[in-house]
């Protein structure tokens, strides 16, 4: 669940790209991270402040994917992505 009932944080990942047919890594996507969380009660648009990122403070926006009704990401706001 989201918050973390461990530490009671976000825990996100950054999302790569793999090539579908062989599983291929082609690169990481800028400023886009996987939530390890069941976030569907999370509206979308929502943005969480204060986000701990390699001792830095990050914004995030959740996004819901098109097309997969439920599985959200969570976009960077802070930057810069690289």
């Amino acid at each position: 669940p989201y918050p973390s009932p461990v530490g009671n944080e976000l825990i996100a990942f950054p999302v790569q790209c793999v090539q579908r047919s062989d599983a291929l890594y082609r690169g990481d996507m800028p400023g886009l991270y996987g939530p390890a969380h069941n976030m569907r009660s999370v509206v979308d648009g929502t943005v969480i402040t204060g986000v701990q990122v390699s001792g830095s403070s990050r914004d995030f926006m959740v996004l819901t994917l098109r097309g997969s009704g439920s599985y959200r990401v969570l976009m960077d706001m802070t930057g810069p992505w690289r």
